[in-house]
């Protein structure tokens, strides 16, 4: 098949094709400036320095070394560990209740993003940084 046996010149298929390419500068162009790029992004409640521990969890659990690392104090089991690795948690309230230490309201999920339940963790902050101090699961 050739352009001519479509009843179009070469000239047509230029055009179209040049129309196309500014036809999607202008759409990203229009994107960018409707999106505001240049404005500071709304903040999000778990944007928190009190709520990363939770955010980082799930994977941190992967390998004992760095699960050990949020949490203040006694380190849940090698099983509960295993459990934690499973899920997805997401924040949905934080309360800072002194200069060190804040509860989570957070949202369980297992694998399949189905809530399991919705639970009061505990964070303390320790050299500096925010840790579990209690994260229980349903």
């Amino acid at each position: 098949m050739t352009i001519r046996s479509l009843g179009l010149s070469e000239d047509t298929v230029s055009t179209r094709q040049g129309m196309a390419v500014r036809g999607a500068a202008l759409c990203a162009a229009a994107c960018l400036l409707l999106s505001g790029c240049s404005k500071k992004p709304a903040p999000q409640p778990n944007m928190n320095p009190l709520a990363r521990p939770v955010q980082r969890l799930a994977d941190a659990a992967n390998t004992r070394k760095h699960f050990e690392q949020m949490f203040a104090g006694t380190v849940p089991s090698e099983k509960e560990r295993k459990r934690y690795a499973e899920g997805m948690y997401i924040v949905k309230e934080i309360r800072q209740t002194s200069e060190t230490e804040g509860e989570l309201r957070v949202d369980v999920l297992d694998g399949a993003g189905n809530s399991r339940g919705e639970m009061t963790w505990t964070v303390v902050q320790e050299e500096g940084r925010w840790k579990l101090k209690a994260a229980p699961l349903p």
